[in-house]
């Protein structure tokens, strides 16, 4: 569980508002009563309740995965995890803008458009696992537990100030929201993976259809067609079935844990007639909705054939006989679809839900000017170009002119000569209140950033500085070096991903500046340009990888070079 999840749901305690944009009718928390939750009991809480030091949100905390509580935490991978925190506060995999600029619409990049759908299911292939699932639950249901004193207290405080008073069900809450928030997971997440599955798949079915072989078999690039309808009917099926956060099991919930339950004989029939429902059992699940198409696929296609009177018999190589097999196979998975998850609702990205609700808190970033060497009109050409570029997200989002027009740059010149003065500078100003500004990064204008700007053909980014970040800090040493080695506190980022990564990840607060390193440590500019699928982190330090890259872009020649000097030397020897 994220640990930015009890800070959002405390907030939820008071104005209510669950992810997804609907509101709880449950009664809630008063202001004082949500602050007595980070207070230890002897100070507000009546006898019994008096008695426990530590606070509620200390206990969570601890729940969450301490050191005192660490034993349901296990090692995952880096690029698993970052994914994970994506996706846990509803931030699209990739922005619709950073999708176009790595042309992944483009059939040559079938390849790697595919990576990020499974990248996608393989987060749910883990909070599925059976270890993780137990886990996940394990830590809601303790968290429950402490809600649940702290209910208790709430309620007999109020008891004891007014004899009328309206009781407070923190546990029914903490269930509401946690169910909320899950189903938002799962249905943002699987939208982003239909929908772009359907873009790149629509101009090979229509391919598939207008292609004409030169013979009666079929052929190489009707292979190629077919292979690529069958990767992505795949991504489809695990898609469907999988992106689901169950709660059986939980506390406040009617099912019991479900996961450890067989298969019936029944359930491993080969077809499936009758329409399929929704099973906290990911087998059950995958059984149900494999079985189900299967058997629409065959029974859409049968039933074409006699609507239009043709011969079922067809060469498998024939284009409309593919074409049919095609559209079979997404009609019937639509159904499925249907059947197990219902009618998709359009939905809002989670952090521009967020920043609307209760009441609008958007905020901007600082700039500092780090770099002086230009004159007035080159740096005023920067500065256009720079915030021409960064404005420029938000693609394909309906309703987000309010939010858009509100994430701003504002702009601090006060002559700072080095990030550390610049760092020094903003936690000053965030320290005096500027609730206008996010408070875990800024950007530094040094003289990099402005060059990519003003020379043509260059990657345009920007320095994010970690405003927490101290040098030499030892308190950061050890466990955090190993996951994110030479990290210095400084991150460039394409300036395309300030707000529809940056801006996002700040407001929801789930992914640090030292997390996104290990993407940029291996880019040959050390530039973040968004998540990339593949093994990120291949070795515990910096040099390691480094010189294993050295070594893996050398050994191609070495290998060549060798061959080459075998060869003169079979060519020069005499038997």
């Amino acid at each position: 569980m994220e640990p930015q999840t009890i800070p959002h749901f405390v907030e939820f305690l008071m104005h209510g508002c669950l992810p997804g944009g609907r509101k709880t009718s449950r009664p809630l928390l008063a202001v004082e009563e949500t602050r007595n939750m980070s207070r230890p009991f002897p100070e507000w809480a009546p006898a019994p309740f008096n008695i426990q030091q530590r606070s509620t949100l200390d206990w969570l905390g601890i729940r969450l995965g301490s050191h005192e509580d660490s034993s349901r935490l296990w090692l995952v991978a880096k690029e698993v995890h970052v994914m994970k925190s994506r996706l846990w506060e509803g931030i699209p995999p990739l922005s619709e803008r950073r999708w176009n600029e790595l042309q992944l619409d483009d059939p040559k990049n079938f390849k790697n458009a595919c990576q990020y759908f499974m990248a996608v299911i393989d987060v749910f292939a883990y909070l599925n696992h059976p270890r993780t699932k137990t886990a996940l639950r394990t830590t809601y249901n303790l968290i429950w537990d402490h809600l649940k004193v702290f209910e208790q207290a709430v309620n007999a405080k109020r008891r004891a100030e007014s004899d009328e008073f309206e009781q407070v069900s923190v546990t029914g809450l903490w269930y509401q929201y946690i169910k909320a928030h899950y189903d938002f997971i799962c249905d943002s997440a699987h939208q982003w993976v239909i929908e772009h599955i359907d873009r790149i798949r629509e101009p090979i079915v229509v391919e598939i259809g207008s292609y004409q072989p030169d013979q009666s078999e079929i052929d190489a690039r009707q292979m190629e067609l077919a292979d690529k309808i069958h990767d992505l009917g795949q991504n489809v099926t695990e898609a469907d079935y999988m992106i689901f956060m169950p709660t059986d099991g939980y506390k406040g919930d009617t099912l019991p844990a479900k996961e450890r339950e067989p298969l019936t004989a029944a359930q491993k029939a080969p077809f499936r007639e009758d329409p399929i429902s929704w099973s906290a059992n990911l087998d059950r699940r995958g059984s149900d909705y494999i079985e189900r198409v299967r058997y629409l696929t065959r029974k859409e296609k049968y039933d074409y054939y006699q609507r239009e009177g043709l011969s079922y018999a067809a060469s498998l190589g024939d284009s409309q006989g593919l074409l049919i097999a095609c559209i079979s196979q997404i009609d019937a998975q639509t159904t499925a679809r249907y059947e197990l998850r219902g009618t998709p609702e359009w939905m809002i990205d989670r952090w521009i839900e967020y920043v609307r609700e209760p009441q609008p808190r958007i905020k901007g970033f600082a700039a500092f000017r780090l770099c002086y060497e230009h004159d007035d009109k080159k740096w005023n050409e920067f500065k256009t170009k720079f915030e021409a570029d960064i404005t420029d997200w938000g693609l394909g989002k309906k309703d987000i002119q309010d939010v858009r027009q509100a994430c701003k740059i504002h702009w601090i010149d006060g002559k700072e000569e080095s990030v550390e003065a610049a760092r020094r500078k903003f936690n000053s100003i965030i320290s005096d209140g500027a609730s206008h500004l996010h408070h875990r990064m800024f950007f530094a204008i040094d003289e990099a950033t402005i060059k990519s700007y003003l020379e043509p053909n260059a990657s345009k980014f920007v320095l994010a500085v970690d405003a927490q970040y101290e040098s030499g800090e030892e308190a950061e040493k050890g466990e955090q070096d190993h996951e994110s080695p030479a990290y210095d506190g400084t991150l460039r980022v394409l300036g395309s991903l300030v707000w529809d990564e940056l801006g996002a990840m700040e407001t929801t607060q789930n992914v640090f500046l030292r997390q996104l390193w290990p993407f940029a440590m291996s880019d040959v500019e050390k530039v973040y340009r968004g998540y990339r699928p593949g093994h990120v982190l291949k070795f515990p330090t910096y040099e390691d990888t480094c010189a294993w890259e050295v070594l893996n872009a050398a050994m191609p020649f070495v290998i060549k070079l060798a061959a080459r000097r075998g060869g003169s030397n079979r060519t020069g020897s005499r038997p």
